[in-house]
């Protein structure tokens, strides 16, 4: 013979309930510090990936005009005089007539903007017209060495970015015989 159930409808036995009041409460404070936890992390994970876009970029166009620096003429001719591109104006898209080419620029030339030793430039790199449009400010300077001032040039680029630092990058050219 079976026993009938002498529990009352709608009683259940102590553990067999489902989640108490209190169990509910500090699952969904565990879960909600867990959330704010991965939204802080997520948004210093995004602030880093745009830290280094930029910084790459910058990096990127300083390249860019260093090597436009270094096409310029600065050799010897075959009978062996020396060889300057002293009138391309390499601030101009394209380079044009009528600049400094590789003569000495003024000092302070990479802390300041000296005109045809600094160009701007927006978010992706394209030239604009004026600082207050630009994203990076691009300087550059050619300083003949003391060693050797008529054969030798440090060329030095820096691109500052509005909150990702700046780059720098920096070359010497030899003129050789």
């Amino acid at each position: 013979m079976q026993q009938a159930d002498s529990r009352p409808i709608g009683r259940s036995i102590r553990g067999e309930a489902g989640f108490s009041l209190l169990e509910t409460i500090l699952a969904a404070g565990m879960l909600a510090t867990l959330a704010v936890g991965v939204a802080q992390v997520f948004g210093v994970a995004t602030r880093a990936n745009h830290v280094a876009r930029v910084r790459t970029l910058s990096t990127i166009l300083a390249a860019q005009k260093l090597e436009q620096l270094r096409s310029l003429t600065w050799g010897h001719a075959p009978g062996g005089e020396p060889l300057s591109d002293t009138s391309t104006d390499v601030s101009s898209d394209p380079p044009s007539a009528g600049g400094t080419g590789l003569l000495r620029s003024p000092a302070g030339a990479l802390d300041s903007d000296v005109p045809r030793y600094v160009d701007y430039l927006n978010g992706v790199g394209t030239r604009v017209g004026s600082r207050e449009l630009a994203a990076f400010v691009r300087r550059w300077s050619v300083v003949p060495l003391a060693q050797d001032p008529d054969n030798l040039l440090l060329l030095q680029v820096r691109v500052v970015s509005v909150g990702a630092g700046d780059s720098r990058l920096v070359s010497m050219e030899a003129r050789r015989p």
